[in-house]
């Protein structure tokens, strides 16, 4: 030893300058480092580190290994499990992940817990994974690491800036005209989770431009979306771990494929992207994330408490860019924000070989240094070599004893040791192996074979690796589950030697786990066809545990609850919670099942029935333990059920108003024939007296009130949906004028009126009818808005070129909004029972859509309601309607013979009197058969006057078999009723024409004159 010594300080005093100046220039700048105040733990440690997101966190992972080991004064062994949360989740699974992991490390000491990304956070503090264990969080907002400390105080870390709204920043920076940003997230819960985080932070910083998020598409629909993208339209890439086609992605091809699909530049978040398409961003470094996680997890470790570590804020982000891309898109390096960093630029020759080049200016002294080194290290490989084969010697003593297959590999795969135990594991005796080392990826499992070739190289390379499980095919040809882990032979200053390993058989464990998986698997798979959601409650604790579907009934996360009972209160609607928790109590005391339905409130907002079982568990004294549940949404059903009796009721007030139609129907036609020979009677005499006798006016008189009882028959006729539309140019102004003077007689008493009518309103094309039926719904709707009085208003302006419009308002109690949203729905009313009929604002609706027009209504409770119509406007002024003086009775050019046909004795009289005033002969008719015998018997009348409703036949009967005897015979179809069965009847048959009722001599003679028979 003491030669061994002088050998080294004589070579040492040979290259003392050279090496003093290597010092001088590595130490160069170097400030001094304060002196610790403490002396820290130096003891092994052992770190678990949890990750979540396999796709994302791969160079947190790696910079997390290398910073923890890069100058500990002590060994860190670090367990590296990836949780598989991003891609599979559920309360079976969790539960599952919690149990393996519970028995991985229930011998193993572990003192930290750095976890990497959210969901392995959530993991740990929802299910009390190691507790007591301090936690350091990596690549996790700072938002769910304070919701986290509220349950577990015990965890610090690093926190990196939020940067996507900063890239958002940059992006619309750098092109302000985009008016679209395409976000690509995938299809898996915490990618969309992401997206409604993102769409909250994101939108405030959006500058108009529309957020479009793509979770719902697979990869291949996202490059087709790309392909098409406009000018104004950038794309931002945040991660695509599963797309909606069920592809899960492990490594940045989707990113590479995207970049080169779209037409438009991607931006990114992560530096692990750069180079994988996008142009850039504000991105988080992975590397400086780690090591900052790296560097507070050490001080953790050293002693210090994680709840007195602050947490490092706004860690590696900065804005950085692929000089490949910039090119790719022309964007000038001179508009890139101030400090960009620009990757994978194209170097020139110097700066491509600066280090060669400085390297052989170096070499000279490098050479000098290492045949000094190479001499001092050949008389330490001797001592290396000697303490290796005590420490062989050591380890096989202790391997021989051992349960586990243990070895000792070389670097080049041949073997030093195997223990005995090998037969037990694999059925192979030890020499068998160590002749032929192959043997062992032989009997590894095909499926197996290329993660436990790149987990060997790996360790043969002296890299630390985490164990890992694979199966194998023994000597028999059995299969079997075996976990190997591998810890490195390094000497102090030497290279690898290999690698000690230990081979476990985990065949009886891995079988349980299946068997506990296939069992979870059909609990969930008949929870899941039932859609129960299932919860235990524990009595004496009061803890109560919830599945994943109880989370979605009541809209919770598991960070949001206590697991208390008080969770499952908080979310009882008000006026259920009473009657619950007495069902509850009555079943924890055995004094009835617990059957049970009630309301509970989503987080949205949305009230849901539930239809609740339970089953109280007691010990053997009989006294309640638990409480075993599941919970059903059986909302649908009273939706149904709600809605079957809201039909009903809608029938029944259907059937009522097609009584109501029919009777309205029955009455008008007598009142036409009563109102019909009045006006007949009348007309025909007024002609016959002097225009100043009293008689001639009390016969006007007569004729004037005739027609308007006509009018207010044609008007009941349209209340009751009687009549079809019949279009033809009106003054919307006029029928307005009307709907008053009928106002001002009945219900207006109380009632101020306003008309504020347009001079020179166009006309538009429509039905006067279905138009006085809307408007007059729209008055009373109004006079019954203001019980105690009020203004009613009705306003018509000309809009434009194209269009009319006309406005009813008034100053009543107007309606809320709820009441608003459901005013035009059919059946709807706020009266009382037998006061309304809610089909008075959807049949205006109804009227002004088959107008071709647009109706809205704006109300304010307590501020009136104002209903605005627009009808399109006709080109040409609407039809007026002359009124001749009914004493005219001119002389026709010929006498005609008459066929009267009307089982109305009133009708028979008046119409034969107008037709004799008239000039002509009349035979009259009661019957549609009795009309028929006649013509059979050679009657030749020149005109057939046809009444519609007649017993026997009637007009719908008597009209073809007439035709077909006097196929030329003008005939005027008389009704007082004109709906689509008359229409359709006139339309079939030619010279038909339709005979309005009532009508007098101006009519009668009008008729006559359009036929040419005047």
């Amino acid at each position: 030893m003491k030669y061994l010594c002088s050998l080294v300080v004589r070579a040492f005093r040979g290259i003392a300058p050279l090496l003093l100046l290597g010092c001088a220039i590595c130490t160069a700048g170097m400030a001094p480092k304060s002196l610790p105040t403490r002396t820290p733990d130096r003891s092994p440690k052992s770190v678990l580190l949890l990750s979540s997101i396999q796709l994302a966190t791969t160079g947190y992972r790696e910079s997390i290994h290398t910073a923890l080991q890069e100058g500990s004064p002590y060994s860190i062994e670090v367990y590296d499990e990836y949780t598989g949360l991003d891609k599979y989740s559920g309360e079976a699974y969790e539960l599952s992940l919690l149990r393996l992991y519970n028995e991985k490390y229930s011998g193993t000491r572990v003192d930290l817990i750095l976890v990497l990304a959210p969901t392995a956070l959530e993991f740990v503090v929802s299910r009390n994974f190691l507790p007591g264990v301090p936690v350091v969080t990596c690549y996790v907002p700072q938002r769910l690491v304070d919701q986290a400390r509220t349950n577990r105080p015990e965890i610090t870390g690093a926190i990196h800036p939020q940067n996507g709204p900063m890239t958002l920043d940059l992006m619309l920076a750098l092109y302000p005209r985009t008016r679209q940003v395409h976000i690509v997230l995938g299809a898996s819960e915490y990618e969309r989770r992401q997206s409604e985080y993102a769409s909250k932070v994101l939108l405030p910083r959006a500058r108009g431009a529309v957020l479009d998020f793509m979770n719902d598409l697979s990869l291949e629909q996202m490059e087709a979306r790309l392909k098409a993208l406009k000018q104004d339209e950038l794309v931002l890439f945040g991660m695509l771990d599963l797309d909606a086609a069920g592809q899960h992605f492990t490594t940045n091809a989707p990113l590479e494929r995207l970049s080169a699909a779209s037409s438009r530049p991607v931006f990114g978040l992560n530096t692990v992207d750069l180079g994988d398409g996008i142009m850039g961003g504000v991105l988080i470094s992975a590397d400086q994330t780690a090591r900052a996680s790296a560097e507070v997890a050490r001080l953790v470790l050293e002693g210090q408490k994680a709840s007195a570590i602050p947490l490092r804020l706004n860690i590696g982000a900065a804005p950085m860019f692929d000089w490949r891309q910039l090119k790719r898109w022309g964007l000038p390096e001179h508009a890139l924000p101030p400090g960009s960093i620009i990757q994978f630029r194209d170097l020139s020759p110097w700066e491509t070989h600066w280090k060669a080049i400085s390297a052989g200016v170096s070499l000279f002294v490098l050479e000098s240094l290492l045949v000094a080194a190479l001499m001092i290290q050949l008389r330490r490989r001797k001592y290396i070599q000697r303490d290796l084969e005590d420490a062989k010697v050591r380890y096989q003593t202790f391997a021989d004893f051992t349960h586990d297959w243990e070895y000792w590999q070389r670097p080049d795969g041949s073997f030093d040791y195997i223990s005995p135990s090998c037969v037990q594991v694999c059925g192979y005796p030890p020499e068998a192996l160590v002749e032929h080392p192959e043997t062992f990826m032989r009997i590894v499992f095909e499926q197996d074979r290329p993660a436990w070739l790149a987990h060997q190289e790996e360790a043969l390379r002296g890299s630390r690796t985490p164990s890992i499980e694979f199966r194998i095919n023994t000597q028999k040809g059995e299969p079997r589950w075996v976990e190997q882990t591998n810890n490195p032979i390094r000497l102090t200053n030497s290279g690898s030697l290999g690698t000690r390993g230990s081979i476990r058989d985990i065949t009886g464990r891995k079988l349980a786990e299946a068997a506990l998986r296939e069992s979870e698997q059909r609990m969930q798979l008949a929870t899941d066809s039932a859609q129960l959601a299932v919860w235990d409650w524990d009595l004496q604790a009061g803890t109560m545990i919830w599945d994943d579907r109880m989370f979605e009934l009541y809209g919770k996360t598991r960070l949001e609850i206590n697991g208390t009972v008080q969770d499952w209160k908080d979310g009882l609607h008000p006026e259920d919670l009473e009657r619950a928790l007495t069902e509850c109590e009555a079943a924890i005391k055995g004094e009835a099942p617990f059957d049970i339905e009630f309301r509970v409130r989503h987080r949205d907002g949305t009230v849901l029935w539930i239809k609740a079982n339970a089953t109280v568990l007691r010990d053997l004294e009989g006294n309640p333990v638990r409480m075993v549940g599941v919970n059903r949404d059986i909302t649908d059903v009273h939706l149904a059920e709600e809605e079957k009796a809201k039909l009903q009721a809608q029938l029944q007030q259907s059937q009522k108003m097609e009584s109501l139609g029919t009777l309205a129907g029955g009455v008008a036609h007598d009142m036409n024939n009563v109102l019909g020979a009045i006006l007949g009677l009348a007309s025909a005499h007024i002609g016959s007296q002097p225009s100043d006798s009293p008689l001639h006016e009390a016969l006007g008189t007569i004729c004037k009130a005739s027609e308007r009882g006509g009018k207010m028959v044609k008007s009941l006729l349209s209340f009751a949906r009687q009549s079809p539309v019949e279009e033809r140019q009106l003054d919307l102004n006029a029928i307005l004028r009307d709907q008053v003077s009928l106002l001002n007689r009945t219900t207006l008493a109380m009632i101020h009126l306003q008309l504020d009518l347009e001079a020179g309103l166009r006309p538009i094309l429509g039905d006067a009818s279905a138009l006085t039926h809307a408007f007059m719904n729209l008055c009373v709707n109004a006079v019954d808005a203001m019980p105690e009085n009020g203004t009613l208003t009705l306003r018509t302006r000309n809009v434009g070129t194209d269009w009319i419009e006309v406005v009813v308002e008034d100053t009543g109690t107007g309606m809320p909004k709820e009441i608003l949203k459901k005013a035009l729905d059919p059946f709807f009313t706020t009266k009382g029972v037998g006061k309304g009929t809610g089909l008075g604002l959807p049949m205006v609706y109804t009227t002004v859509k088959a107008h071709q027009g647009q109706l809205e209504i704006q109300s304010e409770q307590g501020h009136g309601t104002r209903v605005m119509m627009r009808f399109p406007a006709c080109a040409v002024e609407a039809e007026t309607i002359e009124h001749s003086d009914p004493m005219e009775v001119s002389v026709p050019p010929k006498a005609l013979k008459v066929l009267l046909v009307d089982d109305d004795e009133l009708i028979q009289i008046s119409t034969q009197m107008l037709l004799e005033v008239l000039g002509h002969t009349v035979n009259a008719s009661q019957s549609g058969e009795e009309a028929l015998a006649m013509l059979e018997e050679g009657f030749e009348p020149d005109l057939a006057i046809l009444d519609m409703n007649m017993p026997g036949l009637g007009g719908t009967g008597t009209l073809p078999r007439l035709r077909v005897l006097r196929p030329a015979m003008p005939v005027l179809l008389a009704t007082g009723r004109t709906d689509e069965t008359a229409l359709t009847l006139a339309s079939a048959h030619t010279g038909v024409t339709l005979f309005p009722k009532p009508f007098g001599l101006r009519e009668l003679r009008r008729h006559l004159e359009t036929l040419g028979l005047g």
